[in-house]
């Protein structure tokens, strides 16, 4: 588990907190920075970080604002404070308080100390159920050497990006499936509406998670009915729909109460774990005659069968990372798909970039292949001006084990940093016209003057999402095969708004129009 406090020396702390930005790359419109800060007498205490007193008034006026309607815009409430106190802040109820950054130079100097142990604060809800049923946990939910030791395991198999290339075959026929359930709509001559879309990118996430993590597909886009795999979605869909819920009220005082909020994460959870137990004791049968064959080849072992030869983590440990990779693989790459979708769609210039690209690349063949993927600086954009418009997370927040100095106050060891990423990413003095779909503004035509630590939707070191290779295989591929196949238009403007995931306030309508090829 997480490892004991240790607080650093003054000295030592000036030295390894400040070092890093030295050569930090420039940001426009970014204020004093840390470098700038280099004597003990200018280091200023956590009671100095400006912010709200707290207390019953400030209660009173959160939860005036969650009445109306404040959770919807979280970050109206954040820009608010930011606007009042400035780039760093305190914030939060009792003895529970949170620092805010918004500098992507003070992000870098927290992400550079997260030291060989990264610890992240827990997602209470998905925790207690954890502990509730006894069931064990796998890294999105471990700290310390446990959670290392796990994340180790996997990496090998989901963060190499050859590895996961080498799922490209499979994954191609899930974009096959999906493009032919596209043709068949669109040739009914009908607009299609996002209910419908989405219900498919739903699957398709799923699918393709499923096809890396079991080695075999799940045929989810077919016309036959998946009734189990439905349930499976919709129960994901209930567990982020009611984290937030569970967060504002305890978790522990909602199990005491059996509140309704409690009896739908728990039944969620429960279909959940049943469904992904079947599935990978399924794939078990399998491993155990593969590992008695002479002739087994380590090197081509599939994501589970590696797993199980390596007797680096347990059976149990198996199923519950299994059961989390799944799980965050659905709304997330579906989310991340709608957005591009929408974007490029209400844009023809862009679209019209990004096919040209596509015919250049493919040379007349229709499906991709990793390598193609590479040769593809337009399309990485896109993903990518996705992600910084609409992330999966508005704000991550880290915890350390020491001291640390940002913007000149001494933040104490065990403190919650939160990095509003968000807010940073639609910044105008980082990001030139930030509200505008611009997917060149990440093509290496110069020396980039934006910095890395301005978008990270995937996070950053150690604790980098897990799923980020495939997760990004599935959005290339489908993208491509989507953009080489139809024109596509937006019939209607939407905006974002918060339900646990950046998702757009109204149900999408694009229209789907085949190429003539």
């Amino acid at each position: 588990m997480w490892s004991t406090v240790r607080v650093l020396r003054r000295p030592i702390l000036r030295q390894q907190g400040l070092r890093r930005l030295s050569n930090a790359p420039q940001v426009e419109g970014t204020t004093k920075d840390n470098a700038e800060i280099d004597t003990e007498e200018a280091i200023k205490p956590f009671d100095a970080i400006p912010g709200r007193p707290q207390g019953l008034r400030e209660f009173i006026r959160m939860f005036i604002k969650l009445k109306q309607g404040a959770l919807r815009k979280p970050w109206e409430i954040v820009e608010e404070d930011r606007a009042l106190f400035g780039p760093i802040y305190k914030s939060g109820f009792g003895v529970y308080k949170v620092v805010s950054v918004f500098d992507p130079k003070d992000i870098e100097t927290l992400l550079r100390h997260e030291g060989k142990h990264p610890y992240r604060p827990d997602l209470v809800p998905w925790l207690a159920y954890r502990e509730y049923r006894g069931y064990p946990k796998g890294v999105l939910l471990l700290h310390g050497p446990e959670w290392l030791r796990n994340r180790s395991a996997l990496n090998q198999r989901m963060l190499r990006p050859k590895v996961i290339s080498g799922h490209a075959g499979t994954i191609n026929e899930v974009v096959d499936d999906m493009i032919r359930r596209l043709k068949l709509k669109s040739s009914q001559g009908s607009d299609l509406v996002v209910n419908d879309l989405e219900s498919d990118l739903f699957k398709y996430a799923l699918d393709g998670a499923g096809s890396v993590l079991f080695d075999q597909r799940l045929r989810l886009l077919d016309d036959k009915l998946h009734p189990d795999a439905e349930t499976f979605i919709n129960s994901v869909h209930t567990v982020f729909k009611e984290f937030v819920s569970l967060v504002i009220v305890p978790p522990k005082l909602q199990k005491m109460l059996n509140t309704k909020s409690w009896r739908k994460h728990t039944e969620a959870w429960d279909f959940i774990f049943s469904h992904a137990k079947k599935l990978v004791e399924a794939k078990m049968e399998k491993v155990t005659k593969t590992l008695e064959k002479e002739d087994f080849e380590e090197g081509e072992a599939d994501f589970i069968t590696y797993l199980v030869s390596q007797g680096k983590i347990s059976t149990e440990e198996i199923y519950a990372n299994i059961t989390e990779m799944l799980s965050a693989a659905i709304d997330t790459t579906s989310n991340a798909l709608k957005w591009s979708l929408y974007e490029v769609a209400r844009q023809p210039e862009v679209q019209e970039r990004f096919y040209e690209e596509i015919k250049s690349v493919l040379s007349g063949r229709e499906v991709p292949t990793a390598d193609d993927i590479a040769k593809m600086p337009y399309l990485k954009g896109v993903v990518k001006e996705t992600l910084r418009l609409y992330p999966a997370c508005l704000s991550f927040t880290r915890i350390l084990d020491h001291d640390i100095v940002i913007r000149g106050y001494r933040i104490p060891a065990k403190q919650p940093i939160s990095c509003q990423t968000f807010i940073i990413c639609r910044d105008p003095k980082i990001f030139e016209d930030p509200l505008k779909f611009k997917p060149e503004r990440w093509l290496r035509t110069g020396k980039s003057d934006i910095n890395v630590f301005a978008s990270l939707p995937f996070g950053f070191g150690p604790r980098m999402c897990l799923g980020r290779r495939l997760a990004e295989l599935e959005l290339h591929l489908l993208l491509i095969r989507i953009i080489q196949t139809f024109r596509l238009e937006s019939l209607n403007d939407v905006e974002p708004v918060f339900t646990t995931l950046v998702t757009p306030n109204e149900p999408l309508r694009l229209k789907f129009t085949q190429r003539e090829l």
